[in-house]
């Protein structure tokens, strides 16, 4: 009678590196998306807990939604870029709603509320809202608008020529190894190969070139931010830009 072999067990370092690879998944789709942070108060200015704030995007429809903490506190993350309107709903005070407000590739704005003490159906609607001051995050960085996509002239119909309109940013010396490659860009003094690129969520650089592998079609481009200095720590491979896309 044969024996009965034993199924090969995962090890402790199998299940580390499955791990491992299921964070850096996990903190590559973050790399893009964006969130909504805040505070929610009375006219008094004291804090209301346990309001319900939705974020809802106008052109798919796409919610997400979050309670405040006991200090009135909310946060909404992991949002693609996109049209948004945001409600906030307490038992006791008027519904509050604020939009449309454009979030942008891995933009983290600050939105506050004050609601008013009255019926809920009663609606308090702010169609013009505040500019939406950022200030979760230290980063340094421009966003090229989907306006910029469609409508800057291009000659090369390249997303690089766009990298142009943020400042500190130079066309790539010609002849190197980078510029021969698809087109190459200096940021802030550092070299062509210093760059990192994101696609969706994605590293969408080489290793061994530090190039970008894919370049998307011009028409595909939505939009992307260039971090230019002090990144977040999801980011920093490279110590030039950080060139984040998002396609349509």
């Amino acid at each position: 009678m044969r024996p009965l072999r034993r199924r090969p067990s995962l090890t402790a370092a199998s299940l580390t590196f499955l791990l491992m690879l299921g964070g850096s998944v996990a903190a590559w789709a973050q790399t893009f998306q964006g969130s909504f942070t805040g505070t929610v108060t009375d006219p008094s200015g004291a804090v209301i807990p346990n309001a319900t704030v939705v974020a809802v995007e106008q052109g798919k429809g796409y919610t997400r939604s979050a309670v405040t903490e006991r200090d009135g506190t909310y946060k909404i993350p992991l949002l693609p870029p996109g049209q948004y309107r945001l409600t906030v709903e307490k038992d006791g005070f008027e519904k509050a709603v604020q939009g449309p407000i454009r979030l942008t590739v891995n933009q983290h704005p600050r939105v506050d509320f004050t609601l008013k003490i009255g019926a809920q159906s009663a609606t308090l609607t702010v169609e013009a809202s505040p500019l939406a001051v950022e200030s979760q995050t230290s980063s340094v960085g421009t966003t090229i608008t989907q306006q910029q996509v469609s409508q800057v002239p291009l000659n090369g119909r390249s997303f690089l020529e766009l990298a142009l309109l943020v400042p500190g940013v130079y066309p790539g010396t010609e002849g190197t190894r980078i510029s021969d490659r698809g087109g190459a860009i200096n940021v802030n003094g550092m070299r062509d190969s210093m760059n990192s690129y994101w696609l969706d969520g994605l590293d969408d650089t080489t290793i061994g070139v530090g190039q970008f592998t894919v370049a998307p079609p011009i028409d595909s481009v939505q939009e992307f931010r260039m971090e230019t200095g002090v990144y977040e720590a999801k980011f920093g491979a490279h110590a030039g830009a950080e060139v984040n896309i998002v396609t349509k």
